[in-house]
């Protein structure tokens, strides 16, 4: 199997929101396994269009955010779409 045929294990928080569904499902339909991690359901796609695993879940709290990282231990990779919602709150504070 060569690296281009490598299937990962992908966790999206924030994977609910409009880019963050987007990013599972073309993931997904990629045939890479997606776990989506948000406060809110997804509007756009019922769960299982656009990713393996879903956990309802608000990733403003620290705990919160403990429960998934130990969920994603082990995955190859991570992407990020509430980065820029962070980013966004500390420049209107």
């Amino acid at each position: 199997m060569s690296d281009t045929d490598k299937k990962l294990t992908v966790c999206v928080a924030g994977g609910a929101g409009f880019i963050g569904s987007h990013i599972c499902k073309r993931l997904k339909d990629e045939g890479h396994t997606v776990v989506s991690a948000d406060w809110k359901k997804c509007q756009y796609f019922e769960d299982s269009e656009y990713c393996d695993k879903f956990y309802l879940v608000d990733l403003r709290v620290l705990e919160n955010q403990k429960i998934v990282l130990r969920v994603a231990t082990g995955f190859s990779t991570w992407l990020l779409t509430w980065v820029a919602w962070v980013s966004f709150s500390l420049t209107i504070l």
